[in-house]
C-alpha cells in the first residue's frame, strides 16, 4: 500500500494565484490521477538553455514545454503535453508554469514562460523561486479564477 504523505492546504490570493508556504507551492487536487512522465532537467548554459538527457546535455527544440522548479532543477516534460503534478510526481514545487524556447542569435533561449498550472497556480509575485529570467514572464493568473 503507497503512503500517503499529507501537505499543508494551499492559501490563495485574491486573484486566485496561489501563496507559497516555505518557499513551495503544493498541488491543488490531491486527488487526482499521477502519471509516469519522463522529464527532463532544463539548463542555463553559457551556450544558451540546453536539456539534459541521459546524463548528456542536448539543445532542445524550439517549442512550448511544461516546466516545474523542484530544489533547485528545472524540469520540462516533452511539449506541452505532461501535467505539472506528473513532472512533479505530486510533489510540492518552487514554481510551475508554460515556457517557450526559441533560437536566438543562435542560441537556444527561453524567449517567454508564465505561471500558467492548473496544479499549483503561483502566484505572480514569487516568480524570481522559478530560477527562469524574469524579464521573459508572462502573468496568466487572470486565468485562475475562471
Amino acid at each position: 500500500m503507497e503512503e500517503q504523505i499529507n501537505y499543508p492546504k494551499p492559501i490563495f490570493a485574491s486573484d486566485g494565484s496561489q501563496l507559497p508556504q516555505n518557499g513551495q507551492f503544493y498541488n491543488i487536487y490531491p486527488d487526482d490521477s499521477l502519471n509516469l512522465v519522463l522529464r527532463f532537467e532544463l539548463i542555463d548554459t553559457l551556450d544558451g538553455w540546453k536539456i539534459k538527457i541521459d546524463g548528456k546535455l542536448q539543445q532542445p527544440q524550439s517549442d512550448t514545454y511544461t516546466f516545474i522548479t523542484q530544489n533547485g532543477k528545472i524540469h520540462v516534460g516533452q511539449g506541452r503535453e505532461p501535467f505539472h503534478i506528473d513532472l512533479a510526481r505530486a510533489n510540492p514545487v518552487n514554481y510551475a508554469g508554460e515556457l517557450r524556447i526559441a533560437k536566438v542569435e543562435d542560441k537556444m533561449q527561453v524567449t517567454e514562460w508564465s505561471n500558467s498550472s492548473g496544479h499549483y497556480k503561483p502566484s505572480p509575485d514569487y516568480r524570481h523561486l522559478a530560477n527562469l529570467p524574469e524579464d521573459a514572464f508572462r502573468d496568466t493568473s487572470k486565468w485562475f479564477l475562471l
